[in-house]
Parts: C-alpha cells; sequence; structure tokens
C-alpha cells in the first residue's frame, strides 16, 4: 500500500512541476517567473533544511541533530522528511518505509535522545515550528 501512495504522490508532484513550467513558460506568464522561483526556493530550504532540524539548539550527536515530527497530512507535504531522525541514522532505508521502521525502533530512539514531536509515537512533545 505504501509503494502505491508513494507512486501517486511522485505522480502528482511530476504533474504539478511540469504545470509550473508550462505556465512560465508561456509569455503571459513572465511577470510570475521571479515570484514562483523565489517561493519553490523558499519552500525547498523550509521543507529539506530548516524543519527537519530546527530547533537545533547548538546540540551536536547521532540522535539530537534532527527530530521525528508528524503532524496531519506530513506525509504528503514534506515526503517523509517528517521522520527525518531515521533519515540520518539509516539513510539507505527509502522515506515510505520510515514509519514502519519507527514504529519498531520508536521507544528505543526515544530513549537514546531523539526529539519526537506531534502525532508520532511516543512523542514528547507537541511540534516546535
Amino acid at each position: 500500500m505504501s509503494v502505491v501512495v508513494d507512486r501517486v504522490l511522485g505522480l502528482v508532484s511530476m504533474v504539478l512541476i511540469g504545470a509550473t513550467f508550462i505556465l512560465l513558460s508561456d509569455e503571459r506568464a513572465a511577470d510570475l517567473k521571479v515570484p514562483v522561483t523565489v517561493a519553490a526556493a523558499g519552500l525547498l530550504a523550509f521543507i529539506f533544511a530548516w524543519y527537519p532540524h530546527h530547533p537545533a539548539d547548538g546540540k551536536i550527536g547521532r540522535y539530537v541533530d534532527t527530530r521525528v515530527a508528524v503532524f496531519p497530512g506530513s506525509r504528503l507535504i514534506i515526503r517523509g522528511h517528517d521522520y527525518h531522525a531515521l533519515h540520518h541514522l539509516f539513510p539507505r532505508v527509502v522515506h515510505y518505509k520510515l514509519p514502519k521502521l519507527w514504529q519498531e525502533i520508536g521507544p528505543q530512539m526515544t530513549a537514546k535522545g531523539v526529539r519526537t514531536e506531534g502525532r508520532a509515537l511516543g512523542a514528547t512533545q507537541p511540534i516546535t515550528w
């Protein structure tokens, strides 16, 4: 089931990206090129850099550099970065298998200091935005 959902989400993402390029290639949409590019860059920076690592609080270590922060719709919106701590610890596990991995080892990871927020199994605090 997860593979099917992942493929559908991937297809939807490709359609949206394609539609954006088609829109921006139209001369009438020339005024939108810079704002859309800036917004897309900001969104990507938020999803891939800031959100999974915030708040780092200057802590450095295998279990405290990032977090597991799940909220309603997080799987669709941030595509696996809700279980980002597992990505750092087990980089060869594909993102659609991270929730199942968290169910298996989440309590041990939380005991070792992984920040667990929101609706994640064993969450110790609400999501810190």
